[in-house]
């Protein structure tokens, strides 16, 4: 019986003390700020949203909005989301056009993303 109870007692607090993903309210209120393409090498791209000094890294962004992205280098937005615990490794191309690490930036799951008019 103790050792049914200590077992017990054991997986409880392991499993308390897992870590699952979880998501913060960025804000309330809308954020403007310029959806930027980054090269990363040939046919190969990394999106970023850029709000003053912070740089986000979005997570379901929708492909039209890539495209669009792409051929305007950047696109100026207005978007609300979810911050996440996780980061993401944002590339450049190297000297032989192998992608290098360039910086590390929040993820965001976007609830609502709009282009603003040029």
């Amino acid at each position: 019986m103790k050792f049914n109870l200590l077992t017990f007692i054991c997986i409880a607090i392991f499993s308390l003390s897992c870590n699952t993903p979880s998501a913060t309210a960025l804000e309330e209120e809308f954020q403007e700020g310029s959806l930027v393409t980054k090269v990363c090498s040939r046919g190969c791209y990394n999106y970023v949203l850029e709000t003053g000094n912070k740089i986000y890294y979005p997570v379901n962004l929708s492909d039209e909005l890539k495209e669009s992205t792409i051929a305007a280098k950047a696109l100026e937005v207005r978007f609300k989301g979810s911050l996440l615990d996780s980061e993401t490794e944002i590339t450049k191309p190297g000297p032989t056009d192998i992608p290098v690490f360039d910086f590390t930036c929040q993820d965001i799951k976007l609830s609502f993303i709009e282009a603003l008019d040029q």
